[in-house]
């Protein structure tokens, strides 16, 4: 397929973002603690995430992404694919018409992406969204500026 054909894909305009107010979030599931997730679910799984930008077509139709706790995955397709857009209904930067996101068991398809934070999530965007002036480390530590606990 040619550029033309993805053009006009992608959240080029900033202010379209998840209007959902903050949640709450009551820490990870202990073992053998009772909850809504699955004990059996991957850390962090986006199950049947459909979804787009604002009122337009959905982009991402059935799509199901997972990982375990410490592994890393990797999302590969061309551009106008879906990546992005995949990565930003898995931190609650749009709205999903249809689907859930679970973290460490709990469903927190409810929470904005503060609260995802909170919850143990981080998102660094991607080149233009960074702050040239740091490190790819310190980039990677602002994500996640506004937890408490150790990200080391």
């Amino acid at each position: 397929m040619s550029d033309q054909a993805f053009g006009n894909r992608g959240n080029r305009d900033a202010s379209v973002v998840n209007p959902r107010p903050a949640g709450t979030f009551e820490g990870s599931r202990k073992s053998g603690a009772a909850g809504p997730g699955r004990r059996d679910d991957p850390f962090l799984i986006g199950e049947g995430m459909s979804g787009g930008y604002g009122r337009g077509p959905d982009i991402l139709h059935d799509c199901t992404i997972a990982v375990e706790k410490g592994e890393i995955a990797v999302i590969v397709g061309p551009n106008g694919a879906g990546k992005s857009t995949a990565m930003k209904a898995i931190f609650g930067m749009l709205d999903l018409r249809e689907g859930s996101i679970r973290l460490d068991g709990r469903d927190i398809t409810a929470l904005n992406p503060q609260d995802r934070v909170r919850a143990g999530m981080g998102f660094v965007p991607q080149v233009n969204n960074t702050f040239p002036s740091m490190s790819c480390e310190e980039n990677l530590e602002m994500g996640a500026f506004i937890r408490d606990d150790d990200i080391a």
